[in-house]
């Protein structure tokens, strides 16, 4: 917590940059097999099923209707897929995995099993593939994030293709070894 010698002449707020000590994580930092946790779950409610069938215009009954989804197959609302994909990738922020992406390429989902309101979901994402690209700035990694519930029930898996930043060169350095 700042005390008053934080604060600036003015009597405002210190200004503090919140991703300063977090480190940046290039293309040459990801190893396959690495495995990236969230660091807490995301419980899903009625308003996240409300808020992404406004955003969507996805507004199937099965989850937007109790009535109508009392009488299906699951016998309450489900979570639309691409919400419960969403809010998984969500919860990786959380991890600063992406602090260098430049692009999302490629995305596909498997959905395993039906996501309730007051389900709590977790994410842990795991580096399947990394390769490189013509452009010497940028490599291609693949993540697998799998999202499980309270239970630890895989109820969703995605796989993104994502471009990341490489490391940038020292071109003094470089200049130096090639002479």
């Amino acid at each position: 917590m700042a005390d008053a010698t934080d604060r600036p002449a003015d009597g405002g707020r210190p200004e503090r940059d919140a991703t300063a000590k977090l480190p940046i994580l290039f293309w040459e930092d990801f190893e396959i097999g690495d495995t990236f946790p969230s660091p807490w779950g995301r419980t899903v409610t009625e308003a996240h099923l409300i808020a992404f069938s406004g955003l969507s215009g996805d507004i199937q009954p099965l989850h937007v209707d109790d009535l109508y989804a009392a009488r299906s197959f699951y016998g309450r609302k489900i979570a639309h897929g691409p919400l419960t994909s969403i809010l998984g990738m969500g919860l990786q922020i959380f991890t600063q995995v992406w602090r260098s992406a430049v692009a999302m390429l490629e995305e596909t989902q498997t959905y395993k099993a039906p996501v309730f309101v007051g389900d709590t979901i977790y994410s842990s994402m795991r580096v399947d593939e990394a390769r490189v690209t013509r452009n010497r700035e940028h490599g291609l990694i693949v993540f697998v994030n799998t999202l499980t519930n309270q239970d630890g029930t895989t109820v969703c898996v995605t796989r993104s293709v994502m471009l990341l930043k490489r490391r940038p060169v020292d071109r003094d350095v470089a200049t130096n070894l090639i002479k």
